[in-house]
């Protein structure tokens, strides 16, 4: 949750220490990400990861999310799809949550 509000406060004409300073505070999610992909590839095993969609679109959102750390890459890739892609997986795990409780 912390993630989406922090994607949620990037506005158009901010300044740019404003946007370097979400940029810094954005690392450190990129890096749980990032070891939550890499333990669930080491717990399940590169095919059985790979076998649940849920997994694809992690993997698939954590890739972009650390792409977009690097100021060349950034510059090629709509920032703003990517953001959208990290508020969905929040509530992907919103959605399955509800579904382990019922």
């Amino acid at each position: 949750m912390l993630n989406t509000i922090l994607l949620c406060m990037d506005y158009a004409g901010a300044s740019e220490q404003y946007n370097d300073i979400l940029a810094k505070i954005n690392i450190p999610f990129c890096v749980v990400f990032a070891v939550e992909v890499v333990i669930k590839l080491i717990g399940f095993g590169f095919t059985f990861y790979f076998s649940m969609a849920s997994n694809i679109f992690d993997f698939i959102v954590t890739i972009a999310s650390i792409i977009t750390l690097f100021p060349m890459a950034s510059a090629s890739i709509n920032l703003t799809a990517v953001r959208i892609l990290r508020v969905a997986r929040l509530l992907r795990l919103i959605k399955a949550s509800k579904t382990l409780q019922d």
